[in-house]
């Protein structure tokens, strides 16, 4: 019988869809498998080049795959689609995730480590509360404007001069509209305090994690941009130099070419 070297599996959250090849990459046999069997499965089969699309929860199964002595390797979606034969299934973007990870000039997503999630985690959370804070703030001044009441920019001044306003007894503010503002202004400060929290977390994950200490000694680098960068680039030896890091992250600039005429623009998009 042929040995299995490359498997292609398309993830989801209850029935994996695998393709074994051998190593001419020629199809081997299919499976389809509910998500308790798929461990106890590979435990089963020699090492073997295993390719997953990066998406939700691959990180965490690329983690329990390589327990079983598996080489994983994440790849972006829009990588893996053009190696999609036929219309889209999960059976036909399993083998194209087989075909796709076998390909030299393919490029990976690196693993995170838990380590890492968890700092990614808290960047995300505490971007949520942000825009929370936002919309409450601009909800808050926009329907006291509709009562002519305008604050300067700023929160400071949202801050400060807020219960002055409700206070104030000359402005056209009923009782009612008073008691919806006050807990909007409530639910503003509580979204502030959360970022304050979640910032003071970031300080001490980057206080705690190696990594990011060596990354602060460089010049303008504080706790924000290590964890960032800690948790988006998981394991920098992946990439083969600097240069390549910063093109994964988007610091590159934007090329259009046709025919002769080139012209290169800065494309500030970084990957998360």
């Amino acid at each position: 019988m042929r040995e299995v070297t490359t498997i292609g599996i398309d993830i989801a959250k209850n029935i994996f869809q695998l393709h074994l090849a051998d190593k001419q990459g020629k199809k081997i046999d299919s499976k389809r498998l509910s998500r308790d069997k798929l461990i106890s499965f590979l435990a089963n089969i020699p090492p073997c080049l295993i390719g997953m699309e990066s998406c939700g929860s691959s990180y965490f199964w690329a983690r329990q795959i390589e327990k079983s002595g598996h080489h994983v390797k994440l790849m972006a979606p829009q990588l893996v689609k053009p190696y999609v034969k036929s219309n889209k299934n999960d059976q036909n973007n399993a083998e194209a995730i087989a075909e796709a990870v076998r390909r030299p000039t393919m490029r990976f997503v690196p693993i995170k480590n838990i380590a890492q999630q968890d700092i990614q985690s808290l960047h995300r959370v505490r971007e949520g509360a942000i825009k929370h804070k936002i919309f409450m703030s601009n909800q808050l001044r926009g329907l006291l404007a509709e009562y002519g009441i305008v604050f300067p920019q700023g929160n400071y001044a949202l801050k400060t001069k807020f219960m002055t306003i409700i206070e104030d007894s000359n402005n056209e503010l009923s009782e009612l509209s008073r008691e919806l503002f006050i807990d909007l202004f409530i639910q503003f400060k509580q979204a502030d305090e959360k970022v304050k929290e979640y910032e003071k977390k970031i300080v001490l994950a980057a206080k705690e994690n190696e990594q990011c200490q060596r990354v602060m000694k460089i010049e303008g680098v504080g706790p924000l941009i290590a964890t960032a960068m800690v948790a988006a680039v998981g394991n920098a030896r992946d990439f083969k130099n600097g240069r390549e890091m910063a093109a994964w992250l988007g610091l590159v600039p934007k090329h259009i070419a046709s025919g002769e005429k080139k012209t290169s623009t800065w494309n500030n998009q970084t990957r998360r």
